[in-house]
């Protein structure tokens, strides 16, 4: 956390081992609600591997944790993708976008969809 008056960067540390941290990314989209950071998506890439993710992980700003949000492996959800646009509404995120990589890394796919996620139920 940054502190205005000091003009200095904290970091924070968990205070709860609870939860599944999220692996190294970049890429994502993030935003608050409530008391909560919630990461979507993004990508890790290095010399022989890139990954694309389509994840969803919540951070309590409050405990200090990350919180394992449930879902079904049969469930309908956006292509892993980075760079998306998201907006918040009442209790809806939107998402718009993004960018991704297919199978060869000269392949590239943009992304114009949109897909709302319901937070009140899962947080």
């Amino acid at each position: 956390k940054f502190d205005t008056s000091t003009q200095k960067w904290e970091e924070i540390s968990l205070k709860k081992k609870t939860g599944t941290i999220p692996t190294a990314r970049s890429g994502h989209s993030a935003f608050v609600w409530k008391h909560y950071m919630v990461i979507f998506g993004g990508f890790y890439e290095a010399l022989k591997e890139t990954r694309w993710y389509n994840d969803v992980c919540v951070f309590d700003l409050q405990s200090h944790s990350w919180l394992d949000i449930p879902h079904s492996k049969l469930a309908t959800r956006p292509e892993p993708r980075s760079a998306c646009n998201i907006g918040l509404h009442n209790d809806m995120a939107i998402f718009y976008g993004g960018f991704s990589k297919l199978g060869s890394k000269s392949e590239s796919k943009v992304h114009n969809d949109v897909w709302i996620l319901h937070l009140k139920p899962i947080l």
